[in-house]
C-alpha cells in the first residue's frame, strides 16, 4: 500500500473513532428522567386508558410511557 492510501485509511479510522467517542459522551451526558417523575406522570387513568386503547387496536396490552421532556405516550405490545 503506498502512503497516500495509509495516510487516507488512518485518518478516515480516526475520524470514525472521534465520532463515535463523541456520541457516548453525549448519550452519557444526558440527564436521565428519573422514576419518581414517570410514576408521577402517568396516574392509573392514563394506564388504563391506555391499555384499552392499545387493547382496542389489536394489541395484547398497554402502558403509558413518559419521554424526558415529559410528553405522555401510550407504548402497545
Amino acid at each position: 500500500m503506498n502512503r497516500p492510501a495509509r495516510i487516507r485509511n488512518a485518518v478516515f479510522s480516526m475520524v470514525t473513532v472521534l465520532s463515535l467517542g463523541f456520541g457516548a459522551a453525549q448519550a452519557f451526558a444526558a440527564p436521565r428522567a428519573s422514576a419518581e417523575t414517570a410514576m408521577e406522570a402517568c396516574t392509573s387513568l392514563d394506564v388504563y386508558r391506555c391499555n384499552q386503547s392499545c387493547k382496542s387496536r389489536g394489541y395484547f396490552a398497554g402502558t403509558c410511557e413518559v419521554l424526558s421532556n415529559g410528553y405522555k405516550y401510550c407504548n402497545c405490545f
